[in-house]
């Protein structure tokens, strides 16, 4: 009886054996693995040093993407490494750099590199460091976080051709061996792989920017996939609109895999705002998504949503009955069949509504107890808001420091806030502190997804991102 059991398990073992690799091909066909899903994410604070990889940017005046990055220190020492500041065209160009505790530091690109198109590579000697990248010109200001690390793949969900947009993919690799690209794309008119854009090398520690629609043209959406043949790499989107109604300009980090779930803290509607979600499924069977939307004052029923394979999705809230105006509301995207997507949120402001320009956000796969954001203002010219949302079944408490020039400042009025389960608040920063340079960490006592948004005050720009993680 012992023989035959050991043999029956034995069998049993095999036939399991041969259902995961079943599963785990069909996986294959599917199309880009969920589970390496990630956002950028600060080192651990017992790391000896982290690297940040910025990929979109110019250093060029005049140009509408004209950027840099701003590093933050939330360490109670002295930070201490490098900025690479990598053109298009022309040398790299490597300038040291410190950060005090408790402070953050601004490079602009066009004061090392003045080229077309840059990237840049932050090294430095601690964990806990964070950098984001924003760009800055006549249609606006935008920020987004850096990557914490490359990627064989990338995706972007939103992004337009049409005659008044300009859409730029800047690659940028910061290894020593060449990289190898295809991009393919799904837009509002099917899906198109041109052969210009296969194929592309990207060289050892250079960038390379292409503009979309030079080859896909007129596409009121498009959203892309990055797939590498050899090497890893990180990717940014730069977009730039001047039509009425969408004018505005953009930064976005690509997403490094598709997720089943996304958090976006932040929305609101009223007259001369409008609210897009885009949902890009890459894989090669549908996905069944759900859009649920939490408001601040009662109660909306779920978006149910068919992302079809290759294809991509658009919902509107604001022209929603179901959603009031003058609501704020925050909202995540639920895949219930097991196929990954990719959610972006737009939105733009034209008069009457108060703000003006735009922001595309790419949404939070995870949730964390301590966010930190490296860019920030808030004062005569600027005026900055926090969103936490809480997705949990339990209530928590968040505390707001300000990173002052080497003091952790707790602002006033902005400790032990409770948030209820299920709910988002929004805090108007500048209320407590009045600062040209803000970077802030929140601190929670359960886990909360937190977004930033920066407007300028009497003219267009919006700089809206996600906060990056620190636990």
């Amino acid at each position: 009886m012992t023989r035959v059991r050991i043999l029956v398990v034995l069998a049993l073992v095999v036939v399991a054996g041969g259902v995961v690799d079943r599963y785990v091909q069909r996986q294959s066909r599917w199309g880009p693995s969920v589970a390496t899903a990630g956002m950028p994410e600060a080192a651990p604070g017992s790391a000896l040093s982290s690297t940040w990889y910025c990929a979109g940017g110019s250093g060029k005046p005049g140009s509408p993407f004209l950027g840099g990055i701003t590093v933050a220190n939330p360490t109670d020492h002295d930070v201490e490494g490098t900025v690479t500041v990598v053109p298009d065209q022309g040398d790299a160009k490597t300038v040291p750099l410190t950060v005090k505790p408790s402070a953050a530091t601004t490079l602009a690109f066009a004061d090392v590199v003045p080229a077309a198109y840059v990237g840049a590579l932050v090294d430095v000697d601690s964990g806990q460091v964070v950098v984001e990248h924003w760009v800055a010109g006549p249609a606006g200001t935008a920020v987004a976080p850096c990557a914490s690390r490359a990627s064989r793949q990338w995706f972007f969900a939103g992004g337009a051709t049409a005659r008044d947009a300009q859409l730029v993919l800047s690659l940028y690799n910061p290894f020593p061996e060449d990289a190898i690209v295809d991009l393919s794309f799904a837009t509002n008119e099917g899906r198109a792989a041109p052969a210009a854009f296969q194929g592309i090398v990207v060289p050892a520690g250079r960038v390379v920017a292409r503009d979309l629609g030079e080859h896909v043209r007129r596409r009121d959406i498009i959203a892309t996939h990055v797939q590498s043949r050899a090497g890893r790499l990180v990717a940014d989107q730069l977009l730039v609109r001047t039509g009425p109604g969408e004018a505005g300009v953009s930064v976005r980090l690509g997403a490094p895999a598709p997720a089943l779930a996304w958090y976006f803290p932040d929305g609101y509607y009223t007259h001369g705002i409008t609210e897009r979600y885009t949902l890009f499924n890459p894989s090669d069977l549908e996905a069944l998504v759900d859009l649920e939307v939490t408001l601040d004052e009662g109660a909306a029923e779920p978006f149910e949503l068919t992302v079809p394979p290759h294809g991509v999705v658009t919902v509107t809230p604001s022209s929603e009955e179901r959603l009031p105006k003058g609501v704020g509301r925050s909202a995540v995207v639920r895949v219930y069949n097991n196929v990954g997507v990719v959610a972006e949120r737009s939105v733009t402001a034209v008069p009457p509504a108060p703000r003006a320009g735009r922001a595309d956000v790419l949404g939070a796969t995870r949730t964390a107890r301590l966010w930190a954001f490296a860019y920030g203002a808030a004062g005569p010219t600027r005026d900055q808001w926090v969103i936490v949302h809480n997705p949990g079944v339990l209530a928590t408490r968040v505390s707001f420091t300000a990173l002052a020039d080497g003091q952790p400042l707790a602002l006033e009025g902005l400790q032990d806030v409770a948030i209820g389960p299920g709910q988002r608040r929004a805090f108007r920063v500048g209320e407590h502190v009045q600062r040209d340079s803000l970077s802030l960490v929140v601190r929670s006592t359960g886990d909360v997804v937190v977004q930033r948004s920066v407007f300028v005050v009497g003219g267009p720009g919006i700089a809206d991102s996600l906060g990056i993680p620190l636990d």
